[in-house]
């Protein structure tokens, strides 16, 4: 004589289970992909295309109101950005003092980018918005651009270059920031 074969509680539930924890895992980590990634923010010679390895870039998070991080480039000519929660940190800043992380708002999808000390961004000028806030200069409001974080993050970005031909593919996760040697009237009028 045969016997049964004891029937499984649920005929088959486990397996349901842990497709459901997987799926439930893999949703809950693509709402927070944009909040666990670094950004390579990396500043090349407008003019040769070569890395800048002994520069700073000033950043601002949303809107221009000032450096929330003043970053340094490495050997490579790159900054790179952690984005871990509510918080934006480069690996150290330029000086001692300046801050090195600043806070992500929720909703909050642009950086600002400038250089800062030795180097000139060589972005065109353009006008800014009337909505600028009366404190900012009139230079920072012509130089200064946005950059979507979603895009750099999704497929990389190359900010304008108006000092020469020099030409970059930026890959995924990367903003490609080009900036020059002041003039001599440049340097005149710091």
């Amino acid at each position: 004589m045969r016997q049964k074969a004891k029937e499984k509680p649920c005929g088959g539930c486990l397996p349901f289970a842990r497709r459901l924890l997987f799926f439930s895992v893999v949703l809950g980590s693509c709402q927070t992909a944009l909040r666990a990634q670094d950004i390579h923010i990396k500043v090349l010679n407008g003019h040769d295309g070569r890395p800048v390895t002994d520069g700073c870039i000033n950043l601002s998070i949303g809107s221009w109101h000032g450096a929330d991080i003043v970053a340094p480039t490495n050997k490579d000519g790159i900054v790179v950005l952690h984005l871990r929660g509510s918080e934006i940190t480069a690996d150290s800043a330029c000086l001692s003092g300046l801050p090195s992380a600043g806070h992500w708002p929720d909703g909050v999808d642009t950086i600002l980018i400038t250089s800062g000390g030795k180097y000139v961004d060589c972005l065109p000028l353009w006008k800014a918005s009337p909505q600028r806030r009366p404190d900012q200069t009139r230079e920072m409001n012509e130089r200064v651009r946005s950059y979507s974080i979603k895009e750099i993050l999704q497929d990389g970005v190359v900010a304008e270059n108006a000092c020469g031909k020099s030409k970059a593919e930026a890959k995924r996760g990367e903003l490609l920031f080009f900036v020059r040697r002041p003039n001599w009237w440049e340097i005149l009028t710091r």
